[in-house]
């Protein structure tokens, strides 16, 4: 299967460079979870129980806000 996308430039340029752009966005995406994530998963103790739940939090609106975007 091939797909073949056109953008009419430059009145679609705005499209077109997020498309050229997706790849680096999703790499952005998946750095930001890990890092959330990291700062989760390896807190140090003496980081407040507030703290840490504003993170999961956090974390999990980002993953639900970005559900099917994210591919590892």
């Amino acid at each position: 299967m091939k797909i073949t996308i056109e953008f009419n430039l430059p009145e679609e340029q705005d499209q077109h460079m997020i498309y050229v752009n997706a790849p680096a966005m999703q790499t952005a995406l998946q750095n930001f979870d890990r890092y959330i994530r990291n700062k989760t998963k390896h807190a140090p103790d003496s980081m407040s129980d507030e703290t840490l739940r504003a993170l999961n939090g956090v974390r999990n609106e980002f993953n639900a806000m970005t559900e099917g975007l994210i591919y590892e």
